[in-house]
Order: C-alpha cells, then structure tokens, then sequence
C-alpha cells in the first residue's frame, strides 16, 4: 500500500480546468463574426421574404382577374396560380441557405487580431 500512496503523491494536480470559464475578460480572446457569411445570409433571407411578396402578390391579382371575369375557364385559373407560384419554388431553399449562412457566420468566429498587427509593424 505505501507504493500507491508514493505514485499518487507524485501526481500534479492540474494547473487550469478547461470547462472553468475565465476569471478575467483578458484571458478570453476577442472575436467577431464572419461578415462575409453573416451578409450572406441576411440577402438570401431578404431575398426570401421578396420571393414570398411576389408570390401573394401574384396570387391577388391572379383571384381578382378572376372575380372580374364573369366566365373563368379552368386552364386560365390554373396559367394565373402556376405563374404566380414561381417565386415560392424559391423561398425555402433561399431561406433555408440564408438561415445557415446567418448561423455559420455567428458561430464561427474569427480572432480579432489589431493589437498583435499592429505590434508587428512597430
């Protein structure tokens, strides 16, 4: 028994615990999003909600076409819908891509390295 008391004895303890957050805000490096995939994401999310716009839009005038004329054939009902689904065929995959985009750019974050930069120059 005196071994093991001998082995655990010459075991350090740690010196920092890595799921311990840091006691002071200089110990955590500064961060900033991506922007290139946080812009991204917001135009493909604007560009979404546009698509969406045109699709209601294209269905209002499509149903007031209709309640105009006093005979309305099934095919032209069928052209004026067909037309103005178009734009919804793009919505979920502009916003599926832009909702991605968005999170990646938060997630991923890069270094803000000014300070390190501008000590190299000096």
């Amino acid at each position: 028994m005196h071994e093991w008391t001998a082995v655990l004895e010459a075991k350090t303890p740690m010196d920092h615990n890595p799921y311990e957050p840091p006691s002071s805000p200089a110990e955590t490096p500064r961060t900033r999003p991506i922007r290139w995939l946080v812009w991204s994401g917001v135009i493909c999310l604007v560009l979404a909600a546009l698509c969406f716009a045109a699709t209601v839009l294209g269905m209002l005038v499509t149903f007031s076409a209709i309640g105009r004329s006093p005979t309305v054939s099934a095919e032209q009902v069928a052209r004026g819908i067909s037309i103005a689904m178009l734009p919804a065929a793009a919505v979920v995959p502009l916003g599926v891509v832009g909702i991605l985009l968005l999170v990646l750019g938060l997630v991923f974050r890069r270094r803000v390295v000014r300070q390190e930069r501008l000590d190299r120059r000096q």
